[in-house]
């Protein structure tokens, strides 16, 4: 019974990792050599919590979800079609996309003491009307400080508050730069284990991570097949394709952390509007189905002036969706319809 049950799971990244290793010694070190780098990464995401208070999970969890998201995508088959580097590829960057939003405590305070951080608050103040209520008082009150100390009538926990929601607007849009991070954090564990080529360049992971927050013309400038790092081929367009579409579709319920859900019910004002929305939106999440020939999501939101505009960050979502798989049909070729709906307040 339980060989008949192991014989119904889906196959997996790792599973095939694990099957190739078993045949070719060079793929063995090459797996020995992703183990390792996802034990340090496991170590290391845990960090974005603290500096990204108010996002959706950007730690393990988020990867796994990513890497799933893709394995049910791509499909058994697919899946065994994939060479060793592919594997290799697909799964640490995976697990790096988001490395920028690691930011360790020394990073963070040397950010808060750059002229660069002061000129942010001051465009941002310029902007008033853009921004949502409470993050345009965060901005006035660190203003306020900065400006005269002495004077600024912030308590202590309006300044905490607003250091988190700042910080976290100032670092946010360029987090996906993070990676070019990795190599002197990891130089170490790749140096003669993998070629410069696959860390930076046109075909490295710092370069194809870095692709899941730029334009779908710059995915474009990737090569479509390239030597390997076993003697096989990889492919870094379509693994930077597969990263884009895997984040995308990490949209299920359960992309929050607990405390934020309770604090959330706890209504003290601590969460910003604009992640509290985030929040609903997964949570609308009726229906979620991927497949190698199908995408299909449902949402649904009620008729409160919240549910309104919970509906509206559904609907950009899947438009985003959308745009990405065509984008990805046009240049990658194969079949991905994506059937994306979503049921909007009467």
């Amino acid at each position: 019974m339980a060989q008949e049950l192991s014989n119904c799971l889906p196959i997996t990244l790792e599973n095939h990792f694990e099957n190739l290793a078993e045949e070719s010694p060079r793929v063995k070190n090459l797996h020995s050599l992703w183990v390792l780098f996802r034990k340090d990464m496991e170590d290391l995401l845990p960090h974005s919590h603290s500096v990204y208070v108010h996002y959706s999970l950007h730690d393990v969890t988020h990867s796994r979800s990513v890497i799933l998201a893709i394995e049910r995508f791509l499909g058994g088959e697919r899946i065994k079609a994939l060479s060793a580097t592919d594997t290799f590829m697909l799964l640490v960057c995976a697990y790096a996309h988001d490395y920028g939003m690691a930011m360790t405590f020394n990073l963070i305070y040397d950010a808060l003491g750059t002229q660069e951080f002061l000129d942010f608050l001051k465009s941002q103040k310029e902007n008033e009307y853009a921004l949502p209520v409470d993050e345009l008082q965060a901005v006035k009150n660190l203003l306020s400080y900065t400006n005269d100390r002495c004077k600024s009538s912030a308590t202590l926990q309006e300044l905490y508050f607003s250091i988190m929601t700042v910080i976290q607007t100032y670092l946010r849009p360029s987090h996906w730069k993070g990676i070019e991070r990795i190599w002197n954090d990891f130089g170490g564990l790749f140096e003669g284990r993998l070629n410069g080529r696959f860390i930076q360049g046109m075909e490295g992971i710092v370069e194809i991570c870095e692709a899941h927050g730029k334009s779908f013309s710059d995915v474009l400038k990737m090569s479509i097949r390239s030597d390997g790092i076993v003697g096989d081929e990889f492919h870094p367009r379509f693994i930077a394709s597969m990263l884009r579409l895997g984040d995308l579709l990490d949209l299920d319920n359960g992309r929050f952390p607990r405390w934020f859900v309770n604090e959330v019910s706890r209504n003290r004002g601590l969460i910003p509007k604009l992640s509290e929305l985030h929040h609903k939106k997964h949570e609308a999440v009726s229906h979620l189905l991927i497949t190698p020939k199908r995408i299909e999501v449902c949402a649904s939101c009620d008729s409160s002036k919240d549910g309104y505009e919970v509906a509206g960050l559904v609907l950009e979502w899947l438009e985003w969706l959308e745009t990405e798989c065509n984008d990805q049909i046009s240049s990658l070729g194969g079949y991905c319809p994506a059937r994306l709906r979503a049921t909007t307040p009467a």
